[in-house]
């Protein structure tokens, strides 16, 4: 049981079911064997986080008792293996699967239950003892940076659940530096624009003489992601 001064609540993991297919994770592994071979087999299980309100014996063995049973799931004891990591919902964000697991958990009775969010653990097997920025470039590379954070240690995971105070919007400079600016942007935000995205995205705002914030970027990473009928009305103009 992991606690968290600053927002008051302790954190406890559960290891659930496989998270992939044995067809997923062989695709997976390719996808991995490209930048590093030496990696053999992949495999994955489901992990639930919970952010609990109070930080007790009591409670943690009423989590341990009643969120094992719902979840199907073992409660975590200690930190991440050797060769292990975690996708988790991007950091300062709550998945809609959370959202709803949330209510269901709390109106069945467990009112101790700040937040639910469900992970991927991974564990690769390799005859190398993988350092954190090994693990974390291999996280990359199956992760989805729009909505997944790459965590190599469980203790990690307490940020899910930590409140962010809101940044300023920022502005992308496009009517000074042109293209350059959204292509950085495309990076450093992570939005997996593509390169017709980017050339609409410049074409639309220097027609309308005006620079797009941060903000406005990630909503039109996120429809687009998410929504491929709205790409396609997009591109041919509707």
């Amino acid at each position: 049981m992991l606690s968290s001064k600053e927002e008051s609540f302790s954190l406890v993991a559960f290891s659930g079911q496989q998270g992939f297919s044995g067809f997923r994770l062989k695709a997976l592994l390719e996808e991995i064997n490209a930048d590093f071979p030496s990696i053999t087999a992949v495999e994955c299980k489901e992990i639930y986080l919970c952010a609990l309100s109070e930080d007790s014996d009591f409670f943690y063995n009423r989590a341990k008792k009643e969120l094992s049973k719902i979840l199907k799931a073992k409660i975590i004891k200690k930190e991440l293996g050797l060769n292990q990591f975690i996708l988790i919902p991007r950091f300062g964000t709550i998945s809609p699967w959370s959202s709803k697991a949330t209510e269901i958990l709390v109106n069945t009775g467990i009112d101790f239950l700040i937040r639910i969010e469900k992970g991927l653990c991974f564990s690769l097997e390799t005859s190398l003892n993988l350092d954190k920025e090994t693990l974390y470039s291999i996280g990359r590379i199956i992760s989805d940076r729009m909505t997944q954070s790459v965590i190599t240690k469980l203790s990690s995971a307490e940020k899910l659940f930590k409140k962010f105070e809101a940044k300023p919007v920022v502005e992308i400079p496009v009517l000074n530096r042109g293209k350059e600016s959204l292509v950085e942007a495309n990076i450093s935000l992570g939005l997996a624009l593509s390169q017709d995205e980017i050339n609409y995205l410049f074409k639309s705002y220097t027609r309308n003489h005006s620079n797009p914030s941060d903000a406005e970027l990630m909503m039109f990473a996120q429809a687009n992601s998410e929504h491929c009928r709205q790409k396609y009305l997009m591109h041919i103009g509707l």
